[in-house]
């Protein structure tokens, strides 16, 4: 008997059809990766499979666990049948624990394992994900790739008989992407592993069972032409004067380590460039330090020649647009179009808002509310809103992370266009092929995060 079995799964959100009639089976020791494009259903079918839907008019069909409904298991007995691992790592958090050991401890104490198998668990997986010298730190201190690896830590802790990865490498740095793959391959013969991402290449290389999800159907899945049509290469353009210009800065956070003593860079107006780097080691930081929602203790931060440490943060907001890692969290209007409008002088919101609109591939989400879009067209909004100011300097925090070829190609677009416009861009991003194909210059953080090196 199967460990999960699907039967005729149909989802719909706002009228529409985003599974319809899936069949699936999953045995214990599968490995299996669906791939599928942004706004195709694979979180949707990996809630179901996990039990984190339950029945309603949006969905019809079943899923089944040894003859049961995954609805009607216990609590108890689900957490250990199958951990499913999602896109947003933040939401994944317990928001019980003060510390990442805490943290990974918080599924086994609830299901009231024994203290010392507790404990040993707690220590291998932190050990096993490069979590030790993190295990007194608050989880929502961590950065996105840490609250990453926590969550996957977190999951295997309970060594579940299925464990569902949602995106699992989108936040994840070379080294951890790299770490990650290991422990997957390692994992027990009779443990099975169901994989949804936008690209097939971590499925492949663990010998994953490869299905494609798109029109709500599952199919074989083929390998696809590459790169879409539209893809190419961004055309150069001459660096103008200096937008940014750190120098000198010094910052860290209460009870931690410095993450720089002096730090130093400069982006120039039609640069695009890119800051690279191990998660943990300040990149985001930095994107705060620009934008003023954080000051520097030392040094001093310029956009286009003034000096952070005098501006309120919406002077700086004048001339620097950032798009965090997080979507959700930027997002407060009740439709897409005031989302955009927000800030706008009157005079200004109908053409801009059109125009940005237009360019993210929103004008038809115009009137709907952005958490009712997927996570691709909410991360679209927020850069719409960044463009709408048409700022000097644009922060973008890992704006490809977790797209597919079509809106990776539409980003690419954005920031050549961005370019010609004269604008700079500084933008963070563990891919190193899409650093290649975009970045004029590329700024390393260094081992100690304590400086630039270009």
């Amino acid at each position: 008997m199967a460990l999960i079995d699907v039967a005729g799964l149909s989802v719909s959100f706002a009228g529409r059809m985003v599974l319809d009639g899936i069949d699936l089976s999953i045995g214990g020791g599968d490995r299996i990766c669906i791939v599928g494009g942004n706004g195709s259903g694979k979180s949707s079918l990996g809630h179901a499979v996990a039990g984190w839907l339950t029945n309603g008019p949006h969905l019809s069909g079943e899923v089944r666990h040894d003859g049961r409904r995954i609805e009607d298991l216990a609590l108890a007995e689900r957490a250990r049948l199958v951990q499913y691992v999602g896109q947003v790592p933040m939401h994944q958090l317990s928001g019980r624990a003060f510390t990442v050991t805490e943290e990974v401890a918080f599924g086994p104490e609830n299901l009231n394992w024994p203290a010392g198998d507790t404990g040993a668990r707690v220590a291998g997986v932190l050990e096993r994900f490069d979590l030790g010298h993190l295990a007194d730190r608050d989880p929502f201190t961590l950065s996105g790739g840490e609250q990453q690896r926590l969550s996957i830590a977190a999951a295997l802790a309970l060594s579940p008989a299925l464990l569902i990865l949602d995106e699992a490498e989108a936040n994840l740095d070379v080294a951890a992407r790299r770490r990650l793959a290991a422990e997957l391959a390692a994992l027990p013969a009779d443990a099975a592993l169901l994989l949804l991402d936008v690209e097939p290449d971590l499925g492949l290389a663990l010998g994953c069972r490869m299905l494609a999800l798109g029109n709500g159907r599952l199919i074989d899945w083929s390998p696809g032409a590459g790169r879409p049509a539209g893809a190419k290469e961004s055309p150069i353009h001459p660096a103008g004067e200096p937008i940014l210009d750190v120098s000198d800065v010094a910052f860290g956070y209460p009870g931690a380590a410095p993450l720089y003593r002096r730090l130093s860079l400069s982006v120039a107006a039609g640069e695009a460039v890119a800051l690279v780097g191990p998660n943990g080691i300040g990149k985001s930081t930095l994107f705060r330090l620009i934008n003023g929602l954080s000051r520097p203790s030392s040094g001093h931060i310029r956009i286009g020649g003034r000096d952070t440490a005098g501006l309120r943060i919406d002077q700086i907001a004048d001339t620097v647009a950032t798009v965090f890692q997080e979507p959700e969290n930027q997002l407060f209007s009740p439709t897409v179009r005031q989302e955009v409008a927000f800030g706008l002088d009157a005079e200004e919101i109908a053409g801009r808002v059109d125009e940005a609109l237009a360019r993210t591939g929103l004008s038809d989400a115009a009137h709907r509310h952005p958490l009712d879009l997927d996570t691709a067209n909410r991360r679209f909004v927020t850069i719409a809103c960044a463009l709408a100011r048409r700022p000097g300097l644009l922060l973008l925090d890992e704006a490809q992370r977790g797209l597919d070829r079509t809106n990776i190609a539409r980003i690419e677009a954005i920031i050549a266009e961005e370019r010609a416009r004269g604008a700079a861009i500084l933008f963070i991003c563990h891919d190193p092929a899409f650093v290649a194909r975009n970045a004029t210059r590329v700024i390393d953080l260094d081992g100690d995060g304590k400086r630039a090196v270009a």
